[in-house]
């Protein structure tokens, strides 16, 4: 079996994933009940940053999915930056790729971060079907 190589930057830094945070799991209709997704990633992006050393002002891009974006926050990840007090600059979009959508958001953060755009990114999604 083939070991899997470190991603690394063009100036051969590596990159790391140093934290991760998600709602707990919960039944359909019970706890996040009627919770926007919009609302359930800023909480969660919020907690994360809360508990994370980096101070917030260095996350330089948010990429956010959602398989059904909601009209009143079609872009889910700017709502994400501007709903937990990131700096307004911060790079943020939305991606959607069906059931595939958060690990869409995870490589378009890793390419920014291997071609050295970026020093720091979150990647996530968030979805309510309560």
């Amino acid at each position: 079996m083939s070991q899997a190589l470190p991603l690394i930057t063009r100036h051969g830094d590596r990159i790391a994933i140093i934290s991760g945070l998600r709602t707990p799991f919960a039944r359909q209709a019970t706890a996040f009940h009627g919770i926007p997704a919009v609302d359930l990633g800023k909480m969660v992006v919020g907690e994360m940053l809360a508990r994370s050393e980096i101070p917030p002002e260095v996350i330089e891009q948010l990429v956010f999915g959602q398989v059904v974006q909601m009209p009143e926050a079609p872009n889910i990840a700017r709502e994400i930056v501007l709903g937990t007090g990131m700096n307004v600059h911060t790079d943020a979009y939305s991606v959607s790729r069906a059931c595939a959508t958060s690990f869409q958001a995870v490589a378009n953060v890793a390419e920014s971060l291997m071609a050295g755009t970026i020093r720091a990114g979150i990647a996530g999604g968030a979805d309510s079907s309560s």
